[in-house]
């Protein structure tokens, strides 16, 4: 939830921070879907390997700053 408070810039006891993880979470599962169906031979392991790898890559080179 505080990620979520910090990424929309609201405080904590906001009345509408359900509405925002609801959003939150149906556009990353629609960005997921689109890839999957752009890419018919990724199986789920595969996809799921790639995305951990892919946001350690970018969390290391953020922390190496």
């Amino acid at each position: 939830m505080g990620l979520i408070c910090v990424h929309y810039n609201l405080y904590k006891t906001d009345k509408d921070i359900p509405k925002y993880i609801k959003m939150h979470i149906d556009d990353g599962l629609e960005l997921m879907n689109k890839e999957l169906l752009d890419n018919p031979n990724l199986n789920g392991i595969d996809y799921l390997i790639d995305k951990i790898d892919s946001g350690l890559d970018q969390f290391l080179i953020y922390d190496a700053r």
